[in-house]
């Protein structure tokens, strides 16, 4: 599932004075992600939005991600509701009972479809920060996810990711709104500690 790209100091650079506000807004976004880098379980619920040239799909979904693989759950339509997907950087596959499906590709570097809230949040997480501005008081960020992928990362007034969007050399492929958000990490007296990260209502996506 993971592809990535080598990123120069120089454009990195670049990206980054692109955005208002230069290094304070980095540095606010790179605290912003760093409960997300540190996770060692995610905990999601989101609404998806897949564009192809054929065809719009909406889904809600149920996301896990630990061990570094996710498990996908669809929740809606009610048609799919309880296929799962498993996705690591070995395997991608659909599980409906005892019925293992391979999975059809959303973007031409092999990104499935359900694997579209995976990769937004893995680019989140450590993907190489492009742009970073405000937007309605609030605060956005491009970022990197390989030669022919970047991911949008919207946040909400109160500096919770709230929706995101993959994009395949400029053309949006999939949206999504984060209902729900929470990361979990041991502490050093070995219990654990969650962290929610919010999330939005649910809305409908903007064409």
């Amino acid at each position: 599932m993971k592809k990535r790209m080598a990123v120069s100091v120089l454009t990195m650079t670049c990206g980054l004075l692109a955005g208002c506000g230069g290094q304070s807004q980095q540095e606010t976004f790179e605290t912003l992600r760093a409960p997300i880098e540190a996770a060692e379980e995610i905990r999601l619920v989101a609404q998806l939005q897949t564009e192809s040239a054929e065809q719009v799909e909406t889904y809600g979904l149920e996301c896990i991600r630990s061990e570094d693989a996710w498990e996908v759950t669809v929740t809606e339509p009610e048609i799919l509701a309880g296929i799962t997907a498993r996705l690591s950087d070995e395997e991608t596959a659909l599980i409906y009972g005892d019925v293992m499906l391979p999975v059809g590709d959303l973007t031409a570097g092999g990104i499935p479809p359900v694997g579209a809230v995976p990769v937004m949040v893995e680019t989140l997480r450590d993907g190489a920060l492009d742009s970073v501005w405000t937007e309605n008081g609030a605060l956005a960020a491009k970022l990197i996810y390989d030669d022919e992928v970047d991911v949008t990362v919207w946040f909400d007034e109160e500096n919770k990711p709230c929706r995101a969007e993959l994009s395949e050399q400029g053309t949006v492929r999939a949206r999504c709104t984060l209902e729900e958000f929470r990361v979990e990490r041991s502490q050093a007296n070995g219990g654990t500690e969650e962290t929610d990260l919010g999330g939005d209502q649910p809305a409908e996506f903007a064409p």
